[in-house]
């Protein structure tokens, strides 16, 4: 199971955190970059539990406020880039997150594409089915398994990966902001983590959520991700937080 690092002043119940939070963070390391893994905002789909995916759905109210809460929360915290996939619920959460230069776009941190089950109910028999298929695979470790016309573990680890690497290389030292997704973001750590497919049920994000990764740029362009704090960043209120999370492994 992964192990993660946790910030003290995060307790149970307490998701408003203290100013300048960052701060409370361990020193970086000479010449790396910190990456603040952000998940983007709820949605209408997230609400209604549907599989989201490639579906190119747009934050609602609620999503909205949280949004503004987690831009509040990046104040005064020094970021070199604000990087936001292409897909709107992410686009819109990142621009709430303070940079000179705006909220660039990069297809690589787009969501797992789930095939023919995007936008469908969980209760959906088929749905059901495929998401089945797809749990027994990854708790095998099975990196290959595929969602029908979809994505696998792989596809989603080599993309996601390409785009962090890219990322870090331009920036470090420095620090940088991502806003993806739910199973992105778990693959992602699952991989930092050397955990692999098992580790996307343990290591998921609530919107808004913040995982932090430090990256330290190697001979060859080459990456080494050495810490994470995951789920230790909850910016939001109590009244702000989506309903049921954990939430449908495809969102």
């Amino acid at each position: 199971k992964a192990t993660v690092s946790v910030l003290n002043w995060l307790q149970p119940g307490r998701c408003t955190p203290p100013m300048a939070w960052w701060r409370a963070l361990p020193a970086l390391r000479d010449g790396a970059c910190r990456v603040f893994l952000c998940r983007h905002a709820r949605t209408r789909l997230n609400q209604s539990g549907c599989v989201q995916g490639l579906i190119d759905e747009p934050i609602d109210e609620l999503g909205m406020a949280q949004a503004a809460q987690l831009g509040r929360a990046f104040e005064g915290v020094p970021l070199d880039a604000v990087v936001a996939s292409t897909l709107k619920r992410a686009i819109a959460t990142g621009e709430h997150i303070h940079h000179a230069g705006g909220a660039v776009q990069e297809a690589g941190f787009n969501e797992m594409a789930f095939g023919g089950i995007d936008g469908t109910s969980p209760e959906d028999a088929h749905t059901k089915e495929v998401i089945a298929v797809m749990h027994t695979a990854w708790r095998a470790g099975d990196r290959d398994a595929a969602f029908p016309d979809g994505e696998s573990y792989e596809d989603v680890s080599r993309r996601s990966r390409a785009a962090l690497d890219a990322l870090v290389l331009a920036h470090a030292p420095g620090q940088v902001a991502v806003v993806s997704h739910g199973r992105l973001l778990s693959v992602l750590l699952s991989d930092i983590l050397s955990v692999g497919p098992p580790g996307v049920f343990d290591l998921q994000l609530p919107n808004c959520g913040v995982a932090v990764v430090d990256a330290e740029p190697r001979p060859g362009r080459q990456v080494a991700y050495h810490r994470v704090a995951d789920r230790v960043v909850d910016h939001l209120d109590e009244g702000l937080h989506s309903s049921g999370f954990p939430q449908n492994m495809a969102r």
